[in-house]
């Protein structure tokens, strides 16, 4: 019995059980002066939240905080859940499934200031405040679209 994936391209690809990475993973929602924190995604150039996957002796909050710091530079503090996805995920790349557990938390900056902190390896860059106004269901991959709209209503 294999579970049904979509690739980082939208196209479905069958999984075995015993190939499946559980992965949670915290994401911020960080808005100022009607524009939202997003990065960009370097082989599908769609707009994603920072944040990503958890270590396995981290609590949310935290992971939350040091992932977002990572890959922006800005030190953040989780305000409050905002909402919760589950998508089975195939990552082409790396050949690698997951099942990912994503939490997304409004988050309030506390220090720092905004950089592109590139990392090897990593699918993200370019952190930018892009005005909510101007994101369109197309800048998002499909699974987030409705995030986003529930977004642009806050």
């Amino acid at each position: 019995m294999s579970v049904t994936f979509t690739t980082l391209h939208g196209k479905e690809k069958q999984i075995e059980p015993k190939d499946i990475i559980v992965r949670p993973a915290a994401y911020a929602i960080v808005i100022r002066d009607g524009a939202m924190l997003l990065l960009k995604v370097k082989t599908t150039r769609r707009w994603f939240f920072p944040g990503g996957g958890l270590h396995v002796d981290e609590r949310l909050e935290a992971g939350l905080a040091r992932e977002v710091q990572e890959e922006t530079g800005l030190q953040v503090r989780a305000e409050s859940l905002f909402a919760t996805l589950e998508h089975f995920f195939y990552y082409d790349p790396l050949d690698e499934a997951y099942h990912m557990y994503m939490f997304f938390y409004r988050a309030e900056i506390i220090a720092g200031e905004l950089k592109d902190v590139p990392q090897t390896g990593e699918e993200t860059k370019e952190p930018q405040w892009v005005p909510i106004a101007s994101l369109q269901e197309k800048d998002f991959d499909p699974v987030y679209q409705e995030l986003v709209q529930q977004i642009k209503q806050l």
